[in-house]
């Protein structure tokens, strides 16, 4: 771009480096011209002009539209027009730029062979994309390089980043076209399409959707969030394009879920030394009643800890090692006594009673049958511990007399027999 613009008495010529213009305007009497840093100066009258010769507006005016040509730039000249004029001319250029570049991208995307982007950055303006393997089209290569609004090679990436690679990197305009060409191939690394269809629109703008395999989400419009926030880490992009709405889109569960491992307190921390401990109010009920989701909730809450399905965790006999699909809500419901509460419904602490009664019922059914299969259950930790023979020698010597000629089998028998150290050994006595 080339700006010709007027001030006071001078010319002011704006542009990028060209070694024609530069001599052109150069040939001028150094009494006419000079470089200021960032533009040329030029005077507007030339007290020696001769009749009818061109003056140096005109002359600039020549000199710069011979350049833009030559370079395909264009001349913004306020000189022969209004600001006004100028302004909606750039406008209009920068549109029909933007509309040229988003074209480009849309018409390559399709060509390149499948899985080989992956969708590292997603920023305001631009959306970043890497290939995942060697690109052996050269004529495609060069297409893909024109079409982006930059192109170039990663050389250096920190640890902290889970997307970014090395290899070339192509920015692209952030716009809903991109997106939907984006969307719209097979397979794109870390971008993941949803076939959904909104269940409720919310006053506010937030959506409560299902996909096409019945999975409930929660969405927002992509202009309304930042979804830069996850640039860095392993996570992908979920959308789900219904109409002409673009929606962030979430597992609701999944999403739920995550928010129940919230932390109960608020820590500011100046120069690794902790200044500040306040505790705070639990923001996954802020984000239930957002998406208007207490009815979801409490179907769901409910079930949970009505689940018979309780699993054992570990080689121990305690309660704490059983899991349970509801110990996440149990355990922010001890964090945040009051927050979920209203959510679940007046049989809250009863359901979770029953848990832990249930848990403690578990733990001492364990616990007897082991008691019942010490011996066994000794002997095969001895096994684990002691894999050579001569080391399981070792071992027994200490307490029973053996003979060095028993199998492992025999002296794991002798060593078994004592009721009480198997309990030992299985840590029930």
């Amino acid at each position: 771009m080339i700006e010709i613009k007027k001030e006071n008495q001078s010319l002011k010529v704006f542009s990028p480096y060209d070694e024609d213009l530069k001599e052109a305007i150069g040939s001028l009497p150094r009494s006419q011209r000079r470089w200021d840093g960032k533009a040329w100066i030029v005077d507007l009258h030339d007290p020696n002009q001769i009749p009818n010769e061109e003056t140096n507006l005109e002359f600039i005016r020549r000199v710069c539209n011979e350049c833009a040509a030559r370079r395909n730039w264009k001349v913004y000249d306020s000189t022969a027009a209004s600001s006004s004029q100028i302004e909606s001319q750039k406008l209009d250029d920068i549109e029909s730029a933007l509309k040229a570049q988003i074209d480009a991208i849309c018409e390559v995307l399709p060509k390149l062979p499948k899985g080989i982007l992956k969708l590292v950055r997603w920023d305001s303006k631009k959306l970043r994309l890497q290939l995942t393997r060697f690109l052996d089209d050269k004529n495609l290569f060069d297409e893909l390089y024109r079409a982006s609004q930059e192109a170039f090679k990663i050389q250096a990436i920190g640890s902290f980043d889970a997307k970014q690679s090395f290899g070339f990197a192509f920015d692209i305009e952030n716009h809903p076209r991109t997106i939907e060409a984006l969307l719209s191939l097979e397979k794109v690394e870390y971008l993941k399409k949803h076939e959904a269809t909104i269940k409720k629109l919310l006053s506010t703008g937030l959506v409560r959707l299902v996909n096409s395999q019945g999975v409930n989400l929660i969405g927002i419009s992509i202009d309304s969030i930042d979804l830069s926030e996850i640039n860095y880490t392993a996570q992908s992009w979920e959308l789900a394009v219904v109409g002409k709405n673009i929606y962030w889109v979430a597992d609701t569960e999944k999403f739920v879920k995550a928010w129940l491992e919230e932390d109960r307190y608020n820590v500011i921390s100046v120069g690794g030394i902790v200044g500040h401990i306040t505790q705070r109010a639990s923001s996954l009920v802020q984000i239930l009643r957002q998406w208007e989701l207490g009815s979801w909730f409490e179907e769901w809450s409910t079930e949970s800890l009505l689940s018979e399905d309780f699993k054992h965790c570990g080689n121990g006999w305690n309660e704490w090692q059983w899991s349970h699909p509801a110990d996440k809500i149990i355990g922010h419901l001890k964090k945040f006594p009051n927050g979920l509460k209203p959510f679940i419904g007046d049989r809250t602490d009863e359901l979770v009673d029953r848990l832990c009664q249930r848990k403690q019922e578990l733990a001492e059914a364990k616990k007897e049958s082991a008691r019942n299969d010490a011996p066994s259950l000794a002997a095969m930790q001895l096994r684990d511990k002691y894999p050579s023979k001569a080391k399981l020698i070792e071992f027994a010597q200490k307490r029973i007399p053996i003979k060095k000629s028993w199998t492992i089998d025999r002296i794991l028998s002798e060593l078994c027999a004592d009721r009480d150290f198997c309990l030992e050994i299985i840590g029930l006595n």
